[in-house]
């Protein structure tokens, strides 16, 4: 783990608490989304905000502990069938 990956890690953090805790913020800054509306229902655009929110924390949670490169190479074997 470096100093650069630990605050990328914490700057992806803090920028998806702040999705989660002020998502009228980023509904009044980005407007409403057509898709999330149709597809999760009324309040699709607050659900999508918050998800995408979450997923941040976790992958900034990952970059800062240094475990994001396992996750990836995780995730290639499995979409590719790739082996060490």
């Amino acid at each position: 783990m470096t100093v650069k990956s630990f605050l990328i890690g914490l700057a992806l953090v803090a920028g998806g608490f702040s999705m989660v805790y002020k998502t009228e913020w980023y509904i009044g800054f980005m407007g409403l989304n057509d898709w999330a509306e149709a597809k999760l229902g009324g309040g699709g655009t607050r659900l999508m905000y918050k998800l995408i929110g979450i997923v941040f924390c976790f992958l900034g949670i990952l970059g800062m502990t240094g475990q994001l490169s396992g996750l990836a190479e995780g995730a290639a074997t499995a979409a590719f069938g790739l082996k060490k």
